[in-house]
């Protein structure tokens, strides 16, 4: 009994560190930013190649309305806990809105927890940005995975830095 406790208390305090450490918007050193984005368990068919050290290039398109702006089809950027959080920073600087105008991005937090195998307790949390598109009104949300790494694309509605 007492061995669940401590078990418990262990993966709370793990789970606790984690959220504050992708909640924190300072938190990332330059070191961070130019770790590898490739992981283990990486399911990638098409390797992902770097603008700049901070920047991946993003070259395919979709035509999945669905893709990074639902909970069921999330941006799978992968590097779990060790570079996950710039993954993400790396996918969200390659885009651009429609025109080719800059955006802004702010996490809103993470929601919707899922099974993986690239999570050191079995389960992920996805992360939910607001994007804004200079220039238009109306925010857009997209999920990002930091923890399973698949092909990148260019969601409907945004274009990509070259």
């Amino acid at each position: 009994m007492k061995n669940q406790y401590l078990r418990s208390a262990i993966i709370l305090s793990t789970l606790a560190m984690l959220f504050i450490q992708c909640g924190s918007k300072s938190g990332l050193s330059k070191a961070d930013y130019n770790k590898p984005y490739r992981s283990k368990g990486d399911t990638r068919e098409t390797e992902v190649k770097m603008l700049n050290s901070r920047t991946f290039l993003l070259t395919d398109t979709t035509s999945d309305l669905t893709y990074g702006y639902t909970q069921a089809n999330p941006i799978n950027v992968g590097g779990g806990q060790s570079s996950g959080v710039a993954n993400e920073y790396r996918y969200l600087r390659a885009l651009l809105g429609p025109n080719y105008e800059p955006i802004t991005y702010q996490r809103l937090g993470s929601c919707c927890m899922f099974d993986t195998k690239n999570s050191a307790f079995g389960k992920g949390l996805l992360d939910k940005y607001e994007i804004k598109v200079k220039g238009k009104t109306k925010p857009i949300i997209l999920y990002i995975n930091l923890y399973d790494a698949g092909d990148l694309f260019i969601p409907v509605g945004f274009k990509a830095k070259r």
